[in-house]
């Protein structure tokens, strides 16, 4: 009777890899494996199980820190940007650094923001304002750069994958953390003057003042149609997140819960803001795994697989990286294990 059972199984398990490499091979057939979708998933999960491997604890846990040091602050900076395609030929980089040493130059004899206008062309030379910003909102080579760079000075000239930047930092503070509000906004509409919105903005104001309810005014008069349903309540936000420095600005002067701004205007219109929750930057020990998984997707990441390979390199002593020769005999014979090893190996 077990020997029944065992046979059963093995002949179940026979007929399932039958069909699997049947399927396998109809799918090669069809070119499947060719496919652009099929190589990117693939080498999507190359990366994943390569992961948990390819990791150096070392520069993992200093990375963490260094990211949880840049959320806790906020940088205040501009930009001057050269564009330069991350394929470029070594004469365009060339030419692209040398301009940028230029007008690093410039900056310094100048003025930066006299500068930054005057080159501003919006094509191929970029001078913007950031505003503030703190850690995971630019790239990593860029926050890197901006958060080493003393306030009052201009930056070396580095190259992002969207070119060669200059940035000047122009303050530095301690991060504010997150404010959840609620906005009645009045818009300055077409045929409108500037004073119509903000006479109905006062009188929305007054009425609050009078004791109706913030969240009832804002469904009935609020021209913020995606917030007015829900009586103005906007998204979680942080310093930099926000397009309207005029609103971040009224939004973080209020403290406690209930608070409600004046009317303030932006390039939107009129606003009144209502503070809903003021969350602060949490301690390291709570968000160290949420930092540990976001370097992980970030271009930080490399680092550490730079890291690890490095060592590995420094360990076992290999000074030659050509793999030009183990891509001659990956061929069907390896995968049918018929391989004779080259005398060269």
């Amino acid at each position: 009777m077990v020997q029944d059972e065992s046979q059963k199984d093995v002949d179940e398990y026979l007929k399932l890899f039958t069909n699997y490499k049947l399927k396998l091979k109809e799918a090669k057939a069809q070119g499947l494996h060719e496919k652009p979708s099929y190589k990117r998933e693939l080498e999507s999960y190359k990366k994943q199980l390569a992961k948990n491997y390819m990791t150096d604890a070392k520069v993992n846990d200093a990375l963490v820190e260094e990211a949880y040091n840049h959320i806790s602050n906020d940088i205040k900076a501009n930009h001057i940007l050269v564009r330069l395609a991350e394929d470029a030929s070594p004469q365009d980089t060339l030419v692209a650094y040398n301009k940028i040493r230029d007008l690093r130059k410039r900056a310094v004899n100048e003025g930066f923001e006299i500068v930054r206008k005057q080159v501003h062309n919006g094509k191929t030379v970029f001078g913007e304002e950031l505003g503030w910003f703190s850690g995971f909102r630019m790239v990593y080579k860029f926050e890197k750069v901006a958060y080493n760079t003393p306030v009052g000075e201009i930056s070396e000239p580095f190259r992002t994958r969207f070119g060669y930047h200059i940035v000047k930092v122009f303050d530095k503070r301690k991060a504010r953390g997150e404010r959840t509000v609620k906005h009645i906004m009045i818009s300055t509409k077409q045929g409108d003057t500037s004073t119509d919105a903000e006479t109905r903005i006062k009188d929305i104001y007054t009425k609050i003042k009078q004791g109706e309810t913030f969240e009832d005014l804002a469904k009935e008069f609020s021209d913020d149609k995606n917030s007015a349903p829900s009586g103005g309540l906007l998204k979680p936000f942080s310093s930099g997140q926000l397009s309207v420095p005029e609103f971040e600005e009224a939004a973080f002067a209020l403290q406690n819960k209930g608070d409600i701004s004046e009317p303030i205007k932006t390039n939107f219109g009129w606003h009144i803001i209502k503070l809903e929750n003021a969350k602060p930057i949490g301690a390291f020990k709570e968000l160290k795994p949420e930092l540990e998984d976001k370097v992980k997707r970030d271009a930080r990441s490399q680092l550490i697989e730079e890291a690890l390979i490095s060592k590995l390199k420094d360990k076992y002593g290999i000074t030659n990286t050509d793999l030009s020769y183990f891509k001659t005999i990956l061929n069907e014979d390896f995968y049918k294990r018929n391989l004779e090893t080259s005398r060269r190996f």
